[in-house]
């Protein structure tokens, strides 16, 4: 949606298309916190915009200190948030001149080998690279294609963006939960991978032909691709859930399960109470309640960690956990919740239709 409103507002030459797209940024970055990026590049886009269309200086500084207006209230104080800082080891800091090098080689791997986004990926890639060689050798022309859409201030854009995400200590685009930070990449090498394709085809007269054609193959590919599910499988977070999932059902058919886990919005899609780790003390009262009223008939842990190298400690609730590996690269913790630190309040809270 956000890139069908920037061609919009580079081809209408009314102002109005230029902020809106300009405030549209602002909505972006709050989507999860690496859509800032993005965010940024969609607001920096409506500023340009703005420029091309003539409006005054004053205007365009309005403009986008108003922007300001529409984030967080934590963003406008430049608030400090401490998540994720206890990952770091000491000494480690989370944007870093040496991360960048490592990570590119990743990045290349990831977008110009087949393992992790499949062969179409390995096609745009190199589509892309002749289409980059073919606008600076001036035998292709960006913009008259697109009709008038700046590409080159698109792609400055994601590439901005992406070089901070190849300086951030998480920025290795092989890891599951990292590979997602490279779409706009992705997006920016399928743009300059179409404009070539496209002006290969029209050169025979055929393009709608040609296009389908390429169009048909490639998606091809990325439904092969796709039915792998490689991504799927290496992040072991999906496989660890559905393991869980096949456990409760086998172990504790019909009980009323109380889940405690932080993946807390797969399991009420099944039908099961849910709360996060750090809710359980605060809600004991209430847990206590429940049990008494019967709606509570046993409270289990799960936890999903990756199993081999690279996997985390085992957290201190799952030390004489059940494992169960639920496939190559994931195991789930399976623990029962007796209660709260010393507390053993819940030891005889036990479904009666569970296994012996």
């Amino acid at each position: 949606a956000g890139l069908v409103l920037v061609i919009i507002a580079f081809r209408r030459r009314e102002p109005v298309w230029a902020v809106l797209l300009l405030v549209s940024g602002p909505l972006l970055a709050q989507a999860r916190y690496e859509s800032v990026l993005a965010g940024a590049a969609v607001t920096l886009l409506g500023y340009v915009r703005l420029v091309e269309l003539g409006t005054p200086l004053i205007g365009r500084v309005v403009a986008a200190t108003a922007v300001f207006g529409f984030l967080p209230y934590a963003w406008q104080r430049a608030f400090p948030f401490e998540f994720g800082a206890e990952l770091l080891v000491p000494g480690q800091s989370f944007f870093s001149a040496g991360y960048f090098f490592s990570n590119v080689g990743a990045a290349l791997k990831v977008l110009a080998l087949p393992e992790h986004l499949g062969w179409a990926q390995v096609l745009q890639s190199a589509l892309a690279v002749v289409a980059v060689a073919a606008i600076a050798s001036g035998r292709l022309n960006p913009d008259k294609p697109v009709r008038g859409f700046p590409l080159a201030v698109f792609v400055a854009a994601v590439a901005v963006g992406f070089c901070v995400i190849l300086a951030l200590v998480w920025g290795d685009l092989r890891a599951p939960f990292i590979t997602r930070l490279g779409l706009p990449v992705a997006a920016a090498i399928a743009m300059l991978a179409g404009l070539l394709a496209g002006k290969l085809a029209g050169l025979h007269g055929r393009m709608p032909l040609y296009a389908m054609l390429g169009a048909s193959l490639l998606a091809v590919g990325s439904a092969a691709f796709a039915i792998r599910d490689h991504q799927y499988d290496e992040l072991g977070l999906g496989p660890g859930l559905n393991a869980s999932l096949d456990w409760l059902e086998r172990e504790r058919p019909g009980c009323r399960v109380l889940v405690v886990t932080p993946y807390s919005a797969f399991f009420p899609l099944h039908g099961y109470s849910v709360l996060m780790p750090h809710q359980v003390v605060a809600l004991a009262p209430d847990i206590d309640r429940r049990i008494a009223a019967g709606e509570i008939q046993e409270i289990v842990a799960f936890h999903v960690m990756r199993s081999g190298p690279g996997s985390s400690a085992t957290p201190a609730l799952f030390k004489q956990a059940t494992r169960v590996q639920a496939n190559r690269t994931a195991v789930l913790l399976i623990a029962p919740v007796l209660g709260l630190g010393d507390d053993n309040r819940w030891t005889n809270v036990r479904c009666s239709k569970a296994p012996p």
